[in-house]
């Protein structure tokens, strides 16, 4: 039988301008690829067994969600038969069946078991469905990060400018905590954007608890790249501008990985004109630049930079020449605070820029290309962003400086990470007797708070 194809002129008109599709091909013809029938998914399915979906929730580029219950953990509440929820990831019905592609699907698995960290989400099980591999996550009972943006337009009497520059820093510190526990790990996650962390409320007073999605391109670093030497920041003064991290000329074929628009600028220049893919610890350095990102759009309400057309996905120009709005400008004040100089620094066009904050005495920020031969560190604050511990230690002090009553506040008063308790993450653990859920999280203590609303 003849293999269908699908030409480049479908394939633009399936991937809107605004949202480039995970691995899809930067040149040439797209390739033949194998379109199979497979298993309808629907509600009142039931997989593996014991996995009834009850209703989609999503679709993104790798598969589809949905969430399920588990009916071999049910309970009678008030008459009526309680069981418990998770969400399992499936591929799209009728989409590429690669062994890639099922592939990246394990690969999410693998990385997001690893991580022990409280901020991103778990996995419980996986299961193969007629060749198809599947997911089982945790429920997490929350609003994505566009779900916010869009409350923030709508209501924006609710959103004052104070407000959105706590938010702001209380999400992107939660963030940095979670890349912190995956650097330790090896794990560079590759597509962190504002779509990709869901917002739960209950856990903190005044913030919600933040947790990292959607691990499908997330990749363990290679174990030559896998230590702190990229990222020590010891004996790293004084510097030039010309000292700037170097690609190597490892190839992927061609395929992006990841969401151009929230990448830096070099990695446009790698994908789009060596066609080559980055390095591991590029990919790692990405991830602090898309969590800049993220941080200046919830902060903002609004993008840092427009994208004209489908070529200018990574809108590198832009970038490059820093194009964007002063933070500050958009908060509607009349100078930066520390936190918008940090997150202005972090989305600096030049990656060495990025390393480091600079603060004169008079509060000014300074690039390191203004510094003028000769001109000495001593009357200034300098402050290393060269990983995402020093960035999250960044966060929290450019934050309490504005706003000293948060020091004592969850999540900034959250140190140290805390570890989930392996046992309850680990599927081939739980327990065999359903027990109802909580209703109502313990009053004291980040990680009983935790354990009570997902436990």
């Amino acid at each position: 039988m003849e293999t269908p194809s699908i030409t480049p002129e479908e394939r633009v008109e399936q991937n809107k301008v605004s949202d480039i599709k995970i691995g899809e091909k930067i040149k040439g013809k797209i390739p033949a690829i194998e379109i199979r029938k497979t298993k309808e998914v629907e509600p009142g399915t039931i997989e593996n067994g014991k996995y009834r979906f009850t209703k989609k929730l999503g679709e993104g580029a790798m598969g589809s969600v949905w969430e399920v219950d588990d009916i071999t953990k049910c309970y009678e509440k008030n008459g009526k038969e309680e069981c418990a929820n998770a969400v399992v990831k499936v591929l799209k019905s009728g989409a590429t069946v690669t062994e890639q592609a099922k592939q990246r699907l394990r690969q999410e698995l693998d990385t997001m078991i690893k991580s022990e960290s409280e901020f991103v989400a778990r996995v419980y099980d996986v299961y193969e469905e007629e060749g198809e591999t599947r997911i089982v996550m945790e429920k997490i009972n929350g609003k994505d990060g566009g779900d916010l943006l869009k409350d923030m337009l709508k209501n924006r009497e609710q959103y004052s400018p104070e407000r959105r520059e706590q938010l702001g820093a209380a999400i992107a510190y939660q963030v940095a905590l979670a890349l912190e526990e995956m650097q330790k790990v090896g794990i560079v996650h590759r597509d962190l954007k504002v779509a990709n962390i869901m917002l739960v409320d209950g856990v903190f007073e005044n913030f919600p608890l933040v947790k990292v999605l959607d691990f499908g391109v997330a990749k363990e670093m290679q174990p030559e790249e896998n230590s702190t030497k990229p990222f020590d920041s010891q004996n790293f003064l004084p510097i030039t501008p010309n000292e700037t991290p170097q690609m190597n000329n490892l190839t992927r074929d061609g395929v992006i990985m990841g969401t151009p628009f929230y990448m830096p600028p070099e990695m446009g220049d790698s994908f789009l004109d060596k066609k080559t893919s980055p390095r591991d610890s590029e990919f790692a350095k990405a991830d602090t630049y898309a969590l800049a990102m993220m941080s200046y759009i919830i902060t903002a309400a609004n993008n840092p930079f427009s994208m004209k057309n489908r070529k200018d996905a990574f809108v590198r120009e832009q970038k490059k020449n820093n194009e964007f709005p002063p933070l500050h400008e958009q908060l509607g004040y009349e100078s930066p605070t520390r936190y918008t100089q940090l997150i202005e620094t972090l989305m600096d066009g030049d990656p060495t820029e990025r390393q480091i904050m600079i603060i004169d005495k008079d509060g000014v920020r300074k690039r390191l290309s203004e510094m003028q031969e000769g001109e000495g560190y001593e009357d200034k604050t300098i402050i290393s962003l060269k990983n995402p511990t020093e960035i999250k230690t960044a966060i929290r002090d450019a934050i309490v400086e504005e706003y000293p009553e948060l020091a004592q506040e969850d999540p900034f008063s959250i140190t140290a990470l805390p570890s989930r308790d392996k046992q309850s993450s680990s599927p081939t653990q739980q327990e065999e007797s359903p027990q109802p859920p909580a209703t109502t999280p313990p009053k004291s203590g980040f990680f009983n708070k935790i354990k009570g609303l997902f436990s």
